[in-house]
Parts: structure tokens; C-alpha cells; sequence
């Protein structure tokens, strides 16, 4: 298995379909990911280092994981 890591979010031109692309972060592959709107618009506000206007869904996720001291160690 190899870990990824984000490089950004674009749209895929003419449909404008977000897609977020991930590189191997030992080596140069890319694996392109089609997402959804909010997904992208969630992704792309993180990686610009804003909050988004109100939590969302994985903002809950990530509370319950801060709460319980828990790590997430992979996702497969």
C-alpha cells in the first residue's frame, strides 16, 4: 500500500466536475479522485488554511476522534 498525499482540488473542464488529486508521496503517480461540490469546496478551504462559514459532517468526525484521544492510521 502506498501513502498519498493531497495536492490540490480542480475541475475538470468542460463538465467543470471537481476532482481532487493525490500523489504518492514517494514517488511521482497520481491518482486523480472525482468528488463532489461540498467535498471540494470542504477540501479546498483546508488546504487554503480558512474555515468553512458553519461545521460540516467530517468537522464532527474529527471532534469525536480529538475527544477520544483516537488517531486514524489508515485509510484503505
Amino acid at each position: 500500500m502506498n501513502e498519498m498525499v493531497v495536492v490540490g482540488v480542480q475541475q475538470v473542464l468542460p463538465s467543470n466536475t471537481p476532482v481532487i488529486l493525490l500523489r504518492e508521496k514517494e514517488g511521482q503517480r497520481l491518482l486523480p479522485i472525482f468528488i463532489g461540490l461540498p467535498e471540494a469546496t470542504a477540501i479546498g478551504l483546508t488546504l487554503a488554511g480558512q474555515e468553512p462559514p458553519r461545521p460540516m459532517t467530517h468537522d464532527l468526525f474529527v471532534t469525536v476522534l480529538e475527544t477520544f484521544s483516537a488517531t486514524l492510521e489508515r485509510v484503505v
